[in-house]
């Protein structure tokens, strides 16, 4: 039946609430577009009910052993190291039309859109990829001080984090801290449906975790490609074989073994 004239429209449960200005949002792009802050926080990124979804689709994946330990390091030094970094790790698809994880990716990318638009600092990223990452810390366990760039893979622009636990505490520890500068940080509680976002260069760390399990999907913002340019006609030439399986490093351990030879 129609809605009387005048009655509220439901919403779907999954549905951002409306007091956090999210379809703008506004309430991250405008700390961060002046440079003056390395990163933005805003809460109800995602309904209560989608975080509960996806927190569940995390849960199938793992139960189904889709997620692996995850690496340190880069390239040719990347190693496993539960000691500095203990969580279990999964690769998302980058396009899907399975729900929940459709819902996301489209916020993601209007997301990085909003930043690229927002100031000349962001808008290498505009119309870039994005990686997307779920990630589960058991109990104990922790990620040292990181930055999510490096000579071998400098192509991230921001690094976008949102969390999934609707019964964290303070006692659970796992908060993200953040440092921008030498001597100065912020920390950050993970809480179910806030989003953090910051320049993927600014060092950071996820602190240990007391809890069961911490759950986040993370969002790497790339830079647009750009044209390559053209191969030499002459000169020597050199042959690179390097064994990689999967291995998203690879492409820059290639770039970097190329640039200085």
């Amino acid at each position: 039946t129609a809605a009387a004239p005048g009655a509220a429209k439901e919403e779907s449960p999954f549905t951002p609430a409306r007091s956090t200005g999210y379809n703008r949002y506004d309430a991250l792009t405008q700390p961060l577009a002046d440079g003056r802050r390395c990163f933005a926080v805003a809460d109800g990124f995602v309904s209560a009910a989608l975080a509960a979804e996806l927190r569940a689709m995390g849960g199938r994946m793992d139960d189904a052993g889709e997620l692996r330990p995850a690496g340190v390091g880069t390239g040719p030094t990347r190693r496993q190291d539960a000691a500095a970094r203990g969580d279990r790790i999964a690769w998302l698809p980058s396009a899907t039309e399975e729900f929940p994880l459709s819902i996301v990716l489209r916020q993601f990318a209007a997301l990085r859109d909003a930043l690229a638009g927002s100031a000349p600092r962001w808008a290498p990223m505009r119309g870039g990829e994005i990686k997307c990452m779920l990630a589960c810390y058991p109990t104990g366990s922790r990620y040292v001080k990181h930055r999510d760039t490096s000579p071998l893979c400098p192509d991230r622009v921001a690094t976008a984090i949102l969390y999934l636990n609707a019964d964290w505490t303070s006692g659970d520890g796992g908060e993200l801290a953040i440092h921008p500068d030498e001597g100065s940080s912020a920390t950050v509680a993970p809480a179910a449906g806030r989003l953090v976002v910051f320049d993927s260069r600014t060092e950071h760390e996820v602190l240990e975790f007391r809890g069961r399990e911490r759950w986040a999907i993370t969002g790497f913002l790339y830079r647009a490609e750009t044209a390559a340019s053209p191969p030499p006609s002459h000169g020597p030439k050199i042959l690179v074989a390097i064994a990689s399986y999967r291995d998203e490093e690879c492409p820059h351990t290639v770039d970097a073994l190329f640039a200085s030879a």
